[in-house]
């Protein structure tokens, strides 16, 4: 099969929609049954994170599907949702929106974090939440409202196309449902920064002040009590870094492969089409990071395949049925 082709594309997303799925239900009950009393506060920002994350995948996946044609923002879908009800423009709004919601979750979920460590005595106030949670949701429909606005001649720009790339598909540019959603770099750029900027400046102010929180509190602690609890402080909060980190880290090469592209008018559409697939991991990348850097998800995950861990139940069990037994024939002789 050609790794350029639609087919590709279309069965490798639903593929990794199918081995993502249970994934995911797995990473939601882990939250929502296994999640210790220790863990307890930070429950919710994680399931809210875990939600759009999943919501992601399914929508990339399944229902959007994106044949994108860089270094150019155009293209068309092969998802579930129809072109003609939604088009390609559209739809890939609402991936911004989704992207932007992922962000959002993170903010809020370091905002948990700096709510229970830097705010002790002070807790943050459950209409401040919601605000902030309201503002970046706002922020989150909001984004893509200029790119969805951005005056194209669709015939400039298919004649664009074919000048700049000689070689470009004609059978591309001739399908009904090939959109191109802007010509004009500046424009998308700078929406594009406008988004990064809102969402980044809010995780770097909240990582900053948590981490000098840390820092300070530790070199003032006295007593080894207070030492201890910074202590775990600050390896949870580590440990939370390292799970929103790591898949920043993994969608990045597909990122800087875009950027590449847009700004160099590369085209390869093999390339294209693993860029997309790459982007597809993300939910699945940041599922798997949660549940193994967390110990009481990954005790209970590793659990479920170590044989020993089942022998250990079942050798528990026997002497109480030997005890039981034992005193009943106890029972007998003593009558």
């Amino acid at each position: 099969m050609n790794t350029d082709s639609e087919d590709f594309l279309v069965d490798s997303l639903h593929f990794l929609a199918l081995t993502g799925l249970p994934i995911h239900f797995l990473g939601f009950y882990f939250i929502l049954c296994n999640t210790p009393v220790t863990m307890k506060s930070v429950k919710l920002p994680m399931l809210y994170l875990h939600f759009w994350n999943v919501v992601w995948d399914v929508y990339l996946s399944i229902l959007y599907v994106p044949f994108v044609v860089f270094p150019f923002p155009a293209g068309y879908t092969l998802g579930l949702i129809s072109s003609d009800f939604l088009n390609f423009t559209q739809q890939s709004c609402i991936a911004v929106t989704l992207l932007v919601m992922i962000g959002s979750a993170n903010v809020f979920f370091f905002a948990n974090r700096y709510n229970r460590i830097c705010m002790l005595g002070k807790p943050m106030k459950k209409r401040k939440k919601f605000i902030l949670i309201g503002l970046n949701l706002l922020f989150a429909i909001c984004s893509p409202i200029p790119i969805n606005f951005l005056p194209v001649d669709q015939s400039y720009a298919k004649k664009f196309i074919l000048k700049t790339i000689p070689s470009f598909s004609r059978e591309i540019l001739k399908r009904d449902d090939f959109r191109v959603i802007c010509l004009h770099k500046e424009y998308l750029v700078i929406s594009l920064l406008i988004i990064i900027a809102v969402i980044g400046i809010q995780l770097i102010r909240l990582i900053v002040k948590i981490s000098l929180e840390l820092h300070y509190s530790l070199q003032a602690s006295i007593n080894s009590a207070s030492t201890r609890t910074f202590n775990i402080q600050k390896a949870f909060f580590y440990t939370i870094c390292f799970q929103t980190s790591i898949p920043v880290i993994g969608i990045s090469f597909p990122v800087f492969y875009m950027i590449y592209s847009y700004f160099t008018y590369y085209f390869d559409q093999s390339y294209n089409n693993f860029a997309i697939i790459a982007l597809s991991l993300y939910g699945q990348i940041s599922t798997m990071t949660m549940i193994f850097v967390h110990k009481p998800y990954r005790k209970k995950f590793l659990g479920a395949f170590d044989p020993r861990e089942f022998f250990t139940r079942k050798t528990k069990s026997i002497p109480e049925v030997r005890t039981n037994i034992s005193t009943a024939s106890n029972i007998k002789t003593f009558t």
